[in-house]
């Protein structure tokens, strides 16, 4: 039985409900802060309170921009490079609230198979990203992962929030003596890309990488929403932000990772995500890079932004086929049923597993409910974060 005529129905409801919540949450929306409380501050120790998270080469790191030592001191320190200002920086959070931010399915020393990590995207914690679709799917499935929580809901600086992946996969790849397989959505599919850049030495401790929509070049919808002000994530994914153009500055992709870049072609919010400049799509690499639109799989695929990420059968049977496989995804490669083949198969199905389909609609009205709450208790910024400065450094091929 086909069921995309009453998921159409269903989309479109709360779709409609999810953007009345976020323009609603948009309205109320904390004005432009020039003082952010301690305890939203909590993601970025080094946080001044102003738009400028980034942690500055002028700095010695007593967090006033001065010199703290002696004369001599300062004459023996002045050929030091700032550590900060390298590849690889120190990371900036502190490493409590890094630790308190990833949570695994189970102990992952001793494990059997690589281990997953779920990042979530903009607005959005692993719970309600993830707890009806992804967590039941891959727990059925015996494999283990971990969720990342960014602060903010990810409405922050994703410079501090991409340290939080950083030290997650650091932490699991550790803890596992095994590679990290990354399944992002949104900007959850983006902002690790930063992490594997300025931080080379995650590289090596990465094998996979599936994005589900991923705002990988920004979105112009973003520019009418950050006319004056908003959330330091959403200046960040502007189509033109400082942010993506140093992220895409160089190589998009790095060899040793399988990246599969899964997006649909009626995405409403990362637009655009159609043709040639879709902005989900990696540019360069090699065999270890796909761009997959749902549509090429299946083209009467009608999944938006927010059905990709979160309960569309076809964008999940790629992520485990990218998975459980060496190389990126491969759509012949789907598992077929009731005399279908793979991608038949997948087109058919309504919900991917682990989803309820009885109660997916409070699920999907949920995940917009947490958003419009974490869009009003953010507090808004009046301009782009200025990049850290470890940005300036060479980042090509290291």
């Amino acid at each position: 039985m086909n069921h995309q005529p009453l998921i159409a129905r269903l989309q479109r409801y709360g779709l409609l409900f999810m953007v009345l919540m976020v323009m609603t949450a948009c309205g109320s929306s904390n004005s432009p802060a020039n003082d952010i409380p301690p305890d939203e501050m909590a993601g970025n120790p080094n946080n001044t309170g102003d738009s400028n998270d980034g942690p500055e080469p002028t700095d010695n790191g007593d967090g006033d921009g001065s010199d703290s030592g002696s004369d001599d001191n300062a004459d023996d320190n002045s050929d030091q490079p700032d550590q900060r200002c390298q590849l690889s920086p120190p990371l900036q959070v502190a490493q409590a609230l890094l630790d308190a931010s990833l949570v695994c399915s189970e102990d992952l020393s001793g494990i059997s198979q690589s281990p997953v990590l779920l990042v979530p995207g903009t607005a959005n914690t692993p719970d309600s990203e993830f707890s009806w679709n992804y967590v039941p799917a891959l727990t059925d499935l015996g494999i283990p992962f971990c969720t990342v929580e960014p602060p903010l809901a990810n409405l922050g600086d994703a410079q501090i929030s991409a340290e939080y992946v950083v030290n997650a996969i650091r932490t699991m790849a550790n803890a596992s003596s095994r590679k990290v397989k990354i399944i992002g959505y949104s900007q959850g599919g983006m902002m690790p890309r930063w992490a594997l850049k300025y931080w080379p030495d995650t590289r090596e401790l990465v094998d996979e990488f599936v994005s589900l929509s991923a705002s990988n070049h920004g979105t112009i919808t973003a520019r009418a929403s950050c006319s004056f002000a908003c959330d330091p994530a959403f200046w960040q994914q502007r189509d033109d932000s400082l942010f993506l153009a140093a992220l895409n500055d160089g190589p998009e992709t790095f060899p040793g990772i399988d990246y599969s870049s899964v997006y649909t072609n009626l995405d409403e919010v990362v637009v655009p995500n159609s043709g040639p400049n879709a902005s989900s799509i990696l540019i360069g690499g090699g065999d270890n890079v796909v761009n997959i639109a749902l549509q090429q799989v299946c083209p009467l695929n009608i999944a938006d932004h927010f059905a990709i990420g979160t309960y569309d059968a076809v964008a999940w049977a790629l992520a485990l086929d990218a998975i459980q496989n060496d190389g990126p995804a491969v759509p012949s490669r789907l598992p077929g049923y009731a005399g279908m083949n793979g991608t038949q198969a997948a087109c058919a199905t309504a919900f991917m597993p682990g989803v309820n389909p009885f109660t997916y609609l409070a699920d999907l009205v949920n995940l917009g409910i947490v958003a419009g709450q974490a869009i009003a208790a953010s507090p808004d910024v009046t301009a782009e974060p200025s990049l850290a400065c470890y940005t300036e450094s060479q980042t090509g091929s290291e």
